[in-house]
């Protein structure tokens, strides 16, 4: 029998949202806050903190 396990999101993990590439750079998996960095051209450098509740679904 094999067990799915649901894909957890890591630091240094990259994803979409809207047209912005964003990196992990800071996750506390007690608190559920997650800091990003933007990887886009336009916005790279720009820096967004949040909780793991407002990310989209990892992708196994």
């Amino acid at each position: 029998m094999t067990v799915k396990t649901k894909p957890v999101w890591a630091v240094g993990d990259a994803l979409v949202s809207g047209s912005t590439r964003w990196k992990i750079t800071a996750l506390n998996a007690k608190t559920k806050a997650v800091q990003l960095e933007a990887l886009s051209t336009t916005n790279h450098g720009m820096r967004w903190t949040t909780t793991l509740n407002n990310l989209p679904r990892k992708a196994a």
